[in-house]
């Protein structure tokens, strides 16, 4: 199988299948770099709901909630203290119209 690295200032980030990388990125940077277009970022916070977990959104006054799935709440649990700051990584191909889904 076909390895790369993903280098920073001479300092290897990452190691592994292209596909690894783009569906497990080490960090912002590597998140950043592979992909085209690149990955967008989101800062936002983590807030618990009675059993839910979301990532709150604000924006000129405004908070959006959206639901973080089960399957991925333990992790970020793990990464993120409840009411903790957090970046959320969105990839455009993962982005869709509502009304044409």
């Amino acid at each position: 199988g076909d390895k790369i690295a993903v280098m920073r200032d001479g300092v290897v980030q990452q190691f592994g299948s292209p596909q690894d990388i783009y569906d497990r990125p080490a960090n912002m940077f590597v998140a950043g770099f592979i992909g085209s277009p690149s990955m967008n970022f989101i800062r936002g916070k983590v807030q618990q709901e009675q059993q839910q977990l979301h990532f709150v959104l604000e924006h000129q006054g405004r908070s959006t909630l959206l639901p973080i799935p089960a399957t991925q709440a333990a992790a970020i649990q793990r990464l993120s203290p409840v009411n903790g700051e957090i970046v959320l990584g969105i990839r455009p191909e993962h982005v869709t119209d509502a009304a044409s889904a």
